[in-house]
């Protein structure tokens, strides 16, 4: 029995060391959003840095030139450099904000996805938000400035289906600000090009989602966290 005593004890005083605290999961939390683009980075050069067998590559190139495009080597070829291409856009545009804005942390939607599953969180506009907003952290969003064309930005377009907004790059925003609106497009009209609003990272009960009609679609919600997280659309991610 004593023994049985002891065990016990030592099961607890292991199980309540590896509870954390609040502000520890808050801490971890924003740990992972901000060396994000660490992870990111190095998982786009561990692809490019990857070599491929110059044997098969020309192979491929001859099946391909033959018209065998269904083959498995075209196929598995096709696919490896699709990736490359893909880390090295990633990689680029890390690099573009790591120099351009040395002092703000870049993240994708998929890592803000990830992180939001793991922590039992969700992502919407900051004008659903009903929350807190410290007077620090309001300064800090204040002071936070990039240029235009680093900016994510919407346009709202009215189609057979109704209307709805799409993605748009900077490049688009500078032909259509300074011009007329209901122009034509494959899309349908547009009527107005918009900058993406600020979203927010937190926990469901900080949204007013009975007054914005919400519900969450996507990462499921575990343990609630009191802490924000508020981030700026850019091109590529926030």
């Amino acid at each position: 029995m004593n023994l049985f005593k002891k065990k016990l004890k030592q099961v607890e005083m292991i199980t309540q060391s590896v509870v954390k605290t609040n502000s520890e999961i808050v801490q971890e939390i924003h740990n992972e959003f901000d060396t994000s683009w660490q992870l990111l980075l190095k998982e786009a050069k561990d692809i490019l840095e990857k070599e491929q067998d110059e044997y098969l590559l020309k192979k491929a190139d001859r099946l391909k030139a033959l018209g065998f495009g269904s083959t498995n080597l075209v196929k598995t070829i096709k696919k490896e450099n699709e990736e490359k291409n893909e880390a090295k856009i990633q990689a680029d545009l890390i690099e573009y904000y790591r120099i351009k804005y040395p002092m703000y942390k870049f993240i994708n939607e998929e890592s803000v996805g990830k992180i939001c599953e793991k922590y039992g969180l969700v992502k919407g506009y900051v004008s659903w938000y009903v929350g807190n907003v410290p007077e620090k952290n309001l300064q800090d969003i204040e002071k936070f400035n990039i240029k235009d064309e680093d900016c994510g930005y919407l346009r709202l377009t009215l189609g057979h289906f109704g209307s709805r907004f799409v993605d748009t790059d900077f490049k688009d925003f500078e032909s259509y600000k300074n011009r007329s609106e209901s122009l034509s497009s494959p899309f349908g009209l547009i009527y107005s090009v918009k900058k993406k609003p600020l979203s927010i990272v937190a926990p469901i009960k900080e949204f007013d989602t009975k007054k914005f009609n919400l519900e969450k679609i996507g990462y499921n919600l575990n343990r609630i966290i009191e802490d924000p997280v508020v981030l700026q659309p850019v091109k590529g991610g926030y």
